[in-house]
């Protein structure tokens, strides 16, 4: 293995890190966290604008959109502030989309590990209950399940291509030429 590089990636952003090598939220990770954040304020005050909406609420849905910022860094906190968010709204019978858990369920199933991942699971299976019994709309039960089941399915298969490609780039030589095992 000596004398043996792995080339850098090729995409033209490529992700800062700390000392820790923790990765720190780059361009990407904000404009993600401001398309959510702005979908879900337009669908508060666009959509359903006859409503009223109080300072608690508009406080609720950027508290349920922005941790997006720091999904990469800290993906279980994501997960818990946007679904703790969001738990609140759906409580106060207020109007909101719920993406900031969605995208957050993503980055559980991506980055995180072994053990937090299980703890989001189960937090999962209840909060995809809990949010329609709250807002007394069962039929989004079945939809809730599809949308987080779905980011939790792309986030893991997200994961295991990251670590096959991994595994790949420490067992090929710099020609490009793998070994064989």
């Amino acid at each position: 293995m000596v004398g043996w590089k792995i080339a850098p990636s090729p995409r033209p952003y490529r992700q800062a890190s700390d000392q820790r090598g923790h990765r720190r939220p780059g361009p990407p990770d904000v404009g993600l966290a401001l398309a959510v954040t702005a979908l879900e304020l337009s669908d508060v005050f666009l959509v359903n604008a006859g409503e009223h909406h109080d300072a608690l609420t508009v406080v609720l849905l950027l508290t349920a959109a922005l941790p997006v910022v720091v999904w990469r860094r800290w993906p279980f906190m994501a997960l818990q502030t946007t679904a703790a968010a969001t738990i609140a709204l759906a409580a106060l019978h207020a109007a909101h989309i719920g993406l900031g858990p969605i995208a957050a369920t993503y980055a559980v199933a991506c980055w995180s590990g072994r053990p937090a991942r299980l703890v989001a699971a189960g937090l999962l299976m209840v909060g995809v209950w809990l949010v329609p019994l709250l807002t007394s709309d069962a039929a989004a039960v079945p939809s809730n399940a599809a949308l987080f089941g779905a980011a939790w399915i792309l986030g893991a298969l997200m994961r295991e291509r990251r670590l096959t490609t991994c595994r790949r780039a420490l067992t090929c030589r710099p020609t490009g030429s793998c070994r064989r095992r």
